[in-house]
């Protein structure tokens, strides 16, 4: 009876992992001195791969992230430009990695021996595989040749092409959410729209 319990427990625990939403995470960071008021117009740098298995190395891939970024820039009141205020940096890196659950006393190989000698081959198992993602944006002050806002987004990358592209559009608009950054003195937004 003990058994069936956990076994219960652990399906239900699996099946609530398995319907949580797959939202990237996002951090945001910029130079607090700065007033972004001043910039205007960008450009956007050929798209950085950090990873040579990523599965978004495609032209098509490189033209929608680019796009994107660039929808955004353009409703914040930013036109593109080859003599611009700001570079955009777009970075892309793909990671496999192992999913693991916790090992439970029915998964042995436990062993337990004279002496209270007792050995496991590791604290969890192994279950599956998955690819993490993650994309940063990154813009550069021209004229002083500096950073001067950075945003990442972390998250499960999906084999399926049309679901990641709507996985990559939102979270770039969070990425965005919160630009131009308002101004540490007045506390006002520094971009007049």
């Amino acid at each position: 009876m003990k058994i069936r319990s956990i076994l219960f427990i652990n399906g239900l625990i699996a099946l609530m992992l398995g319907c949580t939403p797959k939202q990237a995470q996002v951090k945001t960071n910029y130079d607090k001195t700065i007033d972004f008021s001043t910039y205007n117009t960008y450009k956007i740098l050929e798209t950085s791969y950090l990873d040579s298995a990523a599965p978004v190395q495609s032209e098509e891939s490189q033209q929608f992230i680019n796009q994107e970024v660039a929808s955004q820039l353009e409703n914040k009141g930013f036109q593109q430009s080859d003599e611009p205020d700001v570079l955009v940096h777009v970075k892309v890196m793909v990671v496999s990695k192992a999913r693991k659950r916790p090992r439970t006393p029915q998964d042995g190989p436990y062993y337990f021996g004279q002496r209270r000698y007792s050995w496991s081959a590791s604290d969890s198992i192994q279950v599956g595989y998955y690819k993490e993602g993650t994309l940063s944006i990154d813009l550069i002050d021209t004229e002083q040749n500096k950073l001067v806002w950075s945003s990442a987004a972390k998250g499960i990358v999906d084999d399926n092409w049309e679901d990641e592209k709507q996985e990559i559009k939102q979270a770039i608009t969070n990425m965005f959410a919160d630009f131009p950054p308002e101004n540490q003195e007045t506390g006002l937004s520094s971009k007049k729209e």
